[in-house]
């Protein structure tokens, strides 16, 4: 299975550091050629929230190369992964105890075969999926583990445990999956995602990463100063041996 996949993050208007990362990666494994996304948003309100998000996107970088070559269950590597983000932030969380400061991230991960797709989701960073049927659809698959979209309930490092939700579906024709932080959502409804993200008329990377440059730029001319990071992921087509 191939994937068209695009990715845009820049720095917002209230500090002078991103405090947002993010990745895509794709291997070849015993499942076949899987693609993994992740998204996190550093917290603000705490100390070096750069570093957590940043040492979540290293950890999952190592992760994705060294474990999953040999998994030959889609259910044992989400077993994984979810494992894997509970030593993370129990790393993060020792660093914030060493230091006397509290640190912490959001952390969504989008993991996929290309038939079969599962989520990890900690935060209020999101995943829509956006579909041609009958008309374009966009749906939200994560909840927001946030009170009034400011105060998180959850969030990597910055807690002693953290309870991931994990979303698992297969995927049909024509179907993308947006993974943002609250810059990029603030200003971009999944109506207006609606309006402009047709998954039919996406051929590959360029054409994507113009749609999302498109609502960068629009959350950002309607006044949004937070960092924007979105990225996106669609299943092409099947490879032929």
């Amino acid at each position: 299975m191939n994937y068209i996949a695009a990715a845009i993050s820049e720095e917002g208007n209230r500090k002078t550091v991103n405090q947002d990362a993010l990745m895509i990666k794709s291997r070849m494994t015993a499942l076949g050629n899987i693609c993994m996304g992740v998204i996190c948003d550093g917290m603000g309100g705490l100390t070096e929230g750069e570093v957590a998000s940043a040492h979540v996107i290293k950890r999952l970088s190592e992760w994705f190369y060294l474990q999953t070559g040999a998994m030959k269950r889609f259910d044992k590597m989400l077993f994984y992964l979810e494992r894997e983000l509970h030593h993370i932030s129990g790393e993060i969380l020792e660093y914030g105890r060493t230091g006397g400061f509290a640190v912490g991230t959001t952390a969504t991960v989008f993991l996929t075969t290309g038939k079969q797709f599962g989520i990890l989701h900690v935060g209020d960073t999101r995943v829509y999926r956006i579909t041609k049927k009958y008309g374009v659809h966009v749906s939200q698959l994560t909840n927001d583990h946030s009170v009034n979209d400011y105060m998180l309930t959850q969030s990597v490092g910055a807690v002693e445990t953290i309870v991931p939700d994990v979303i698992r579906g297969r995927i049909q024709r024509n179907e993308l999956f947006l993974l943002c932080t609250d810059g990029f959502r603030h200003k971009n409804s999944p109506s207006d995602l609606k309006r402009g993200l047709n998954p039919e008329g996406i051929r590959n990377g360029n054409d994507l990463e113009k749609k999302l440059r498109v609502y960068v730029d629009r959350a950002r001319g309607l006044g949004e100063n937070d960092d924007i990071s979105v990225l996106a992921i669609m299943a092409g087509q099947e490879e032929r041996g």
